[in-house]
């Protein structure tokens, strides 16, 4: 199991233009660990944000890409009248439905300036599945965190999900369950390579830990939650919950 290479937010648009590509590798995974899981994916975020499940919410799915986990989301909000706001780029917000109902913001999270001055303090939800290991590497994870505080209502919440923590895979892999784990994920009778304090350009424990106490401090409650089981990432990746008061 060696470290996905590392993607930038160009990337994603130059799949999203590829017409060959199954809804699951336009936003760069293999079918076999996103397809069918998205029914799953949703009902777990909705376990967590209760607020996805009352009408006229207002929501910021932030780098949504064009995958079916969008699709569901946008299926969503329009049977309970969200106003839906979708940040990510041309390429990929074209492949998604409009109405008036979504609104799209177009570009990095970061350099969304209009976003962060229009609305402050107006989200109830605010999601950002899958992407915060790209915007690790483009961005500081402080000034992500910080933005997306701003942007919550008293109540609301900001899920960064499907968060791969190379702290929680090596713990993973140094166990007997991971190494049993990783020979029949990779068909191989080879026990795992696991490295600790070598991932210096990767989300570990230090990250996770830190932002939780950044918002703590800065007076929001923090969690890290697990994924519901049955998940594809399930023992590797974890979900970091904020909940402004």
């Amino acid at each position: 199991m060696n470290s996905k290479n590392q993607k930038d937010f160009n990337h994603f648009q130059s799949l999203a233009k590829n017409k060959k590509l199954s809804k699951a590798e336009m936003i760069d995974f293999p079918n076999e660990l996103r397809q069918g899981f998205e029914s799953l994916i949703l009902l777990d975020l909705q376990s967590k944000i209760p607020a996805l499940q009352v009408k006229e919410s207002r929501i910021l799915d932030i780098g949504c890409g064009c995958g079916d986990l969008a699709l569901k989301i946008i299926e969503n909000s329009q049977k309970l009248s969200h106003e839906l706001h979708l940040i990510d780029g041309k390429e990929v917000l074209h492949r998604l439905p409009s109405s008036n109902k979504i609104l799209k913001h177009y570009g990095r999270f970061q350099e969304q300036d209009e976003v962060f001055n229009k609305y402050k303090e107006y989200f109830d939800v605010i999601l950002c599945y899958s992407v915060f290991q790209y915007i690790f590497l483009e961005s500081s994870p402080m000034f992500f965190l910080d933005k997306c505080l701003e942007l919550l209502k008293s109540s609301g919440m900001l899920l960064i999900g499907d968060i791969p923590n190379i702290s929680m895979r090596n713990r993973m892999l140094s166990s007997e369950y991971g190494k049993n784990f990783h020979k029949k994920y990779m068909k191989s009778d080879l026990n795992p390579d696991v490295k600790f304090f070598e991932n210096y350009d990767e989300i570990d424990d230090s990250i996770i830990i830190a932002m939780v106490l950044r918002a703590r401090n800065l007076g929001y409650q923090g969690y890290i939650l697990p994924q519901s089981k049955g998940l594809a990432f399930e023992n590797r990746r974890e979900d970091l919950l904020f909940v402004k008061f």
